[in-house]
């Protein structure tokens, strides 16, 4: 993480006025809860990692989710860690659906060792059973990025009832 940190260091120079020198920040990073504690925190005002992952969970607000909404997170996910997962409030509210899987890593959701993701079939399977609410796309092109991305976001709405 720090040879990352270290390639990139004048686009981090912004963050010096919250952390301090950046050579000197970045030589205890091994971690990226080292990271956030250098860098997240201190840039958002946090005291600390854990204080961040506390304050800016959605465990926070699972509870006031009206629209249905699907989780999907992996067991073995390096970055969002299954001990982290709020399993009871998922529970406790009608309107969200927990997905996990044993083994997908950070974002990966792929069939095996090629590109092909499992996430779009258990994804439309929710979707459609929802009988009160129709698909809505929202289509987001970023052609600023070094590599063209094209993306689709899909928000539910509620129908309107018939009178």
């Amino acid at each position: 993480m720090v040879h990352v940190m270290e390639e990139h260091i004048e686009a981090l120079r912004p963050l010096e006025k919250d952390i301090g020198p950046l050579e000197e920040a970045i030589k205890g990073i091994k971690s990226l809860t080292d990271y956030d504690n250098c860098v997240t925190a201190r840039t958002f005002g946090f005291g600390t990692a854990q204080d961040c992952y506390r304050k800016t969970s959605s465990a926070m607000v699972l509870s006031e989710i009206v629209t249905p909404t699907l989780f999907v997170n992996s067991m073995d996910d390096p970055v969002v860690k299954h001990t982290v997962i709020p399993y009871d409030e998922c529970k406790d509210n009608p309107n969200v659906m927990l997905a996990t899987s044993a083994c997908s890593g950070h974002l990966g959701f792929f069939k095996g060792w090629n590109l092909n993701q499992w996430l779009s079939e258990p994804t439309l399977d929710f979707i459609f059973c929802l009988e009160d609410y129709y698909l809505s796309l929202i289509h987001i092109s970023e052609p600023t990025r070094p590599l063209y991305i094209s993306y689709a976001v899909f928000c539910l709405k509620k129908k309107k009832k018939k009178k």
